[in-house]
């Protein structure tokens, strides 16, 4: 219990009393098992997207797009992805990645470039509408960010399409930032994006619920009204404590 919610390195020192933790890389390459094509079966799917549009010579800035799903209670990398062109060219790729994985939700960085585009979306790309939702750093850098999916990571919650093309380079930025503690000014568009995908399908998804109840339409109490009701997990019967009785939600006990 306690290795699954720390990172690696602060486990290795505290409980194990490792002195080479300096030298030690917290991100390993069995975190992301690799699942063959017949395997899965996602129950929903959704996207992050890094957007790095500040020109110039900045070249080790790329425009990153990472797709992820839900299987039993785990989250699946399903694709991989560099956006190529100016900004028109990138959202018409969003759109067509976005709409060849049947996402669900498409979440966006929110900063600098990233923020500005979403909000001129109003959830929509092209012609179609999304549930945009933007993704916060929280004022966190990449190394932080990353130690905070470390758990799950070594839990054995999180899972890769085998054979993507970019997974290899997936590794080495992940081993990048985690070596670096987020502090590098090398290409890790990959890396930072997944970072963003796995926490948002952690915390987001798997831990709320969101998306993994069943979606049930009634009669409404209104002229006009149809009754909805999905997307935050199935209530178990209520329960009575001290006298009072509640209904308990999972991810939300």
């Amino acid at each position: 219990t306690l290795r699954a919610n720390m990172s690696e390195r602060d486990f290795a020192s505290m409980y194990e009393l490792r002195t080479d933790v300096e030298d030690y890389c917290p991100w390993r390459k069995t975190y992301l098992q690799e699942l063959e094509e017949d395997d899965i079966r996602i129950s929903q799917t959704f996207i992050a997207v890094d957007l790095n549009m500040a020109g110039g010579d900045r070249k080790s800035d790329k425009s990153a797009l990472a797709v992820g799903g839900i299987q039993d209670g785990n989250v699946v990398i399903l694709g991989l992805h560099y956006l190529e062109g100016g900004l028109e060219a990138q959202m018409d790729q969003i759109d067509t990645y976005a709409n060849s994985y049947n996402a669900m939700v498409v979440y966006v960085e929110k900063a600098a470039a990233g923020h500005a585009v979403l909000n001129s979306m109003g959830n929509f790309i092209g012609d179609r509408a999304y549930n945009v939702r933007p993704i916060s750093h929280k004022g966190k850098n990449k190394g932080q960010r990353l130690n905070d999916v470390l758990g799950p990571a070594s839990s054995c919650k999180f899972y890769i399409r085998k054979g993507l093309e970019l997974t290899p380079v997936l590794h080495e930025q992940l081993k990048l930032i985690a070596i670096t503690k987020g502090k590098t000014k090398r290409n890790d568009d990959v890396g930072d994006v997944v970072v963003h995908l796995l926490t948002a399908g952690w915390y987001q998804h798997v831990k709320s619920g969101y998306g993994q109840g069943a979606v049930t339409w009634g009669q409404g109490t209104g002229s006009g009204m149809t009754e909805c009701s999905w997307g935050y997990g199935r209530p178990v019967p209520p329960v009575v404590i001290d006298g009072i009785e509640r209904v308990i939600i999972p991810g939300f006990s």
